[in-house]
């Protein structure tokens, strides 16, 4: 589905893959409400959530899975390209504050990731290009209350390994009370 009715802001629609980690080509379509990921080991599960922490804003170190951009690009490609669609319809929904550029119901938000360069822009479900002002995306992403360095919105391995394997309910706590209690 491209879009979820009355109400769908910030609420993640579709994800596309192209020469990202071990994807070639991938798509994943999400469902109104929590969506969990799985899958055998090696099958790609953790580069999903690596290419949504990326588009959305996220350093490449808190991905947990390198440091730097370049080496998120498949063996053997020259570029890697990420398609965030996100839900923009309802009472809520974002719009250029300056008139500039009208916001449809579906934005995709598309990080081409060189191996000198990294493209960022946001554009409309048909592939128009709406802006490449990263100021006005991550306050496109803030008003959708789109969190990506939440612990409670996007939990990585590493994260969901410590809070599981720790007896010490203070510590388990201490992850948490670090998210952000959204609107």
């Amino acid at each position: 589905p491209m879009s979820w009715g009355s109400d769908s802001v910030g609420k993640i629609v579709q994800i596309r893959l192209e020469n990202f980690m071990c994807h070639e080509h991938f798509q994943i379509d999400f469902g109104p409400r929590v969506n969990f990921i799985h899958g055998p080991n090696g099958s790609g599960k953790s580069a999903v959530l690596a290419a949504l922490q990326i588009a959305l804003g996220a350093r490449t170190k808190a991905t947990g899975r390198s440091s730097t951009l370049k080496d998120l690009i498949r063996k053997g490609c020259e570029r890697a390209k990420i398609q965030i669609y996100i839900g923009n319809s309802g009472p809520c929904r974002f719009d250029d504050p300056d008139g500039q550029c009208v916001f449809p119901d579906v934005v995709v938000i598309e990080k081409v990731i060189n191996r000198a360069t990294t493209t960022f822009r946001l554009k409309d479900k048909s592939g128009h290009e709406l802006t490449r002002d990263r100021r006005m995306i991550y306050d496109m992403l803030e008003s959708m209350n789109v969190q990506i360095d939440n612990p409670a919105t996007v939990m990585t391995q590493e994260n969901a390994r410590r809070y599981l394997a720790d007896s010490d309910q203070s510590r388990r706590y201490s992850l948490f009370s670090e998210a952000k209690i959204g609107r």
